[in-house]
């Protein structure tokens, strides 16, 4: 366990981001993905198409966020609840963030 000063949480922020940014939208984990798919398929709703929600976490940037900044919070820091949640919204945040620059600049270019 590590005292959480800023060069750390900066560190922890861009570590946690880079994990989701690979298992979202990188090459490596595409097997993985489409093996969820498989195994979870989406589900019709009143005509509409709903994912599972293990595909939807592992698709969604707020919510892979989330739950990797709890999980690294944990590794690294502590188990307060307070810290938890507060590593875990802010990476939450900063991820989505970081996907909506990446995806205005993608555009742009």
């Amino acid at each position: 366990m590590q005292n959480l000063n800023i060069f750390t949480f900066i560190i922890f922020v861009f570590g946690a981001c880079g994990c989701a940014q690979l298992i979202i939208e990188s090459y490596i984990f595409e097997p993985f993905r489409n093996w969820i798919k498989q195994m979870f398929p989406s589900t019709i709703v009143d005509g509409t198409t709903k994912k599972s929600w293990i595909y939807y976490l592992i698709t969604c940037y707020s919510c892979l966020g989330f739950w990797l900044g709890i999980f690294f919070a944990i590794l690294l820091f502590t188990y307060n609840p307070i810290i938890l949640l507060l590593c875990g919204g802010f990476i939450s945040f900063f991820n989505t963030f970081l996907a909506a620059t990446l995806d205005f600049l993608q555009k742009k270019s």
